[in-house]
Order: structure tokens, then sequence, then C-alpha cells
């Protein structure tokens, strides 16, 4: 038994495919969370006196140490 099926359902068919996977790829850059920016993007300067010892054993509210935009590196260290 063949299956017949006319040359105008297999373009019709062929455009609602094509659709699906158009939307489904414009859909996918609309709702794609945004990348963070690369670190070689990222300013690689210092600032003079850009780079402070907080704490030598006290405890420290690194809110209060964090700038409104921008990168920042927090360095832990242990002197034993």
């Amino acid at each position: 038994m063949a299956i017949v099926v006319s040359e105008r359902a297999v373009v019709i068919g062929s455009a609602a495919v094509l659709a699906l996977m158009v939307g489904f790829v414009a859909w996918r850059q609309v709702t794609r969370p945004s990348r963070p920016p690369s670190v070689a993007a990222a300013k690689t300067t210092l600032a003079p006196g850009s780079i402070h010892t907080i704490s030598t054993g006290e405890r420290v509210d690194l809110a209060a140490h964090l700038p409104e935009a921008g990168l920042t590196v927090v360095e832990f260290t242990a002197d034993w």
C-alpha cells in the first residue's frame, strides 16, 4: 500500500517546519540569559591605591567594600 502525498502538502509541511525552527531560534535568542562580560573585556589596569588590606583577623562587612559597578576580587590568606 502506497501513501500518496500531494506536492502542495509537502510544501505546506516544509514551510510549517521552517517557521517553527525560525520561531524557536528567535525565542531562544530573546530568553537566553545575558552572558557576563569576559575577563579580557574588563579593564585590567588598576588605579593607584585600589588594593587595600581591610582586616588582619577582625570581622569584615564585605558589602561595605563592594563598588556599585565593576568587578571585585576578594583574596583570603592565612599566615600558618
